[in-house]
């Protein structure tokens, strides 16, 4: 089992970065906004468009990955949600932070599409659900661990989106 995991292991790791990144964001921009006297409708629909996002990444991140493949669709699509992240610390209008939003929930979407296809196709059914195991314990830890850490952002910074 030791040497299948060890095989798999930059797909765990790009799992972990990236939902220790993701949640952590989840945590900054409400904080974020929260502290800058927005409307909490406001903040609602800046929050949401993350999830719009992730619906229309579901829905068309499985033609991307069959027109480009696994690994081009992972880094095209790891790219530009770096990039709109990063895009937050730059402007701070909620309504920008909405496309933001949604724009990082359409990666993020396609960017779990691409990596667990890819653990699939590298897993034969005998160790496949042991794998995918230790794949969502790492997932859920991740998005534990980046939200915890907000606590070593000060939020009157860019650590938050830089991090």
């Amino acid at each position: 089992m030791l040497p299948l995991l060890t095989s798999v292991s930059s797909i765990f790791a790009a799992v972990l970065l990236f939902m220790l990144g993701n949640s952590l964001l989840g945590i900054t921009l409400p904080l974020k906004m929260e502290a800058a006297g927005l409307a909490n409708e406001m903040t609602g629909v800046v929050m949401a468009a993350y999830f719009a996002g992730l619906l229309a990444g579901c829905l068309y991140g499985k033609t991307l990955i069959f027109r480009v493949g696994h690994i081009r669709a992972f880094a095209g699509l790891s790219a530009l949600n770096v990039s709109a992240i990063l895009c937050h610390a730059m402007v701070f209008d909620p309504l920008s932070w909405a496309v933001l939003r949604f724009v990082s929930g359409l990666c993020i979407a396609g960017i779990f599409s691409a990596l667990e296809s890819w653990l699939n196709d590298r897993l034969d059914n005998d160790n496949r659900g042991r794998v995918l195991g230790v794949y969502m314990v790492i997932t859920y830890c991740a998005m534990a661990l980046g939200q915890l850490s907000i606590n070593v952002w000060d939020l009157e910074t860019a650590g938050g989106f830089i991090a």
